[in-house]
């Protein structure tokens, strides 16, 4: 099923998720700057431009995480998707956990992986059950800030912008702390715009609890009751400087284009 991605502009290797019609977010440490030009594409592939005027690190307290927010000159078209975050809580970490996830990447290329685990401020990411080795396509230098997605019944709801490499790792968008500290970003850059929220769909939930039924990583917990963190090769950011992405591997040539960039017009 074709999804709606029209609300990343994937113009620079340096993602920007819109979250309101004039809120975009991204990797910290891996940011569009102020000035710059940021490109969507609608479904029929008209280009929307807009320049970046101002940046919000999220970095200091409440949320201390890797997301800088960024305000639009103007606000993007109905035909580009804004996406909704999940209602904040503490307990998404028993709700989501096992369940299915959409990862991108710097190539325009939809991911599949499972939610490891949520613990701290983090998503972690975990190969599919089952998947051979072979299969697995990781996360590496350049993928910073490109958005995951829960897919429920009525859509794509963001989760998470990558900070850390392999299955992938990044801040948890509806951590209580960090969830306070994207409203409050929003009133500072402009108050006319709210975060849309989503409660877990029913079907989601259900469906997670069946996946982690007899997997390793969803037995073990911390002396708290938490999950643990699954085992994975060891993280690499995929920070700074996309100016050595790994070169492409034959598997990533049969993943599917999220959709194509048509030429400027």
């Amino acid at each position: 099923k074709r999804q709606d991605l029209t609300g990343v502009a994937w113009d620079s290797p340096r993602a920007a998720t819109a979250i309101t019609p004039r809120h975009v977010v991204m990797a910290a440490h891996f940011p569009r700057k102020p000035g710059d030009t940021l490109v969507f594409h609608d479904h029929a592939g008209t280009r929307h431009a807009r320049t970046l005027v101002r940046n919000l690190s999220l970095r200091a307290k409440p949320a201390e995480t890797d997301i800088t927010m960024g305000l639009l000159d103007r606000p993007l078209p109905d035909s580009i998707k804004t996406y909704p975050l999940l209602s904040p809580s503490l307990n998404h970490a028993d709700l989501l956990a096992g369940g299915p996830i959409l990862v991108t990447n710097r190539k325009k290329r939809l991911l599949d992986r499972d939610i490891g685990v949520i613990n701290t401020k983090l998503l972690r990411f975990a190969y599919r059950a089952g998947e051979p080795a072979s299969a697995q396509t990781p996360l590496v230098r350049g993928d910073s800030g490109n958005p995951s997605f829960v897919l429920f019944k009525n859509g794509l709801v963001l989760a998470e912008t990558h900070s850390l490499g392999s299955a992938g790792c990044g801040p948890f968008y509806s951590k209580p702390s960090i969830f306070e500290g994207l409203t409050r970003a929003v009133r500072e850059l402009d108050p006319n715009y709210r975060i849309q929220t989503v409660q877990v769909d029913a079907e989601y939930r259900q469906l997670a609890a069946r996946r982690r039924v007899g997997r390793e990583i969803y037995n073990r917990k911390n002396t708290d009751g938490s999950l643990k963190t699954p085992s994975s090769p060891r993280s690499d950011s995929p920070s700074s400087a996309g100016n050595s992405p790994a070169k492409p591997t034959s598997k990533e040539t049969t993943l599917p284009l999220v959709r194509r960039i048509p030429a400027k017009r």
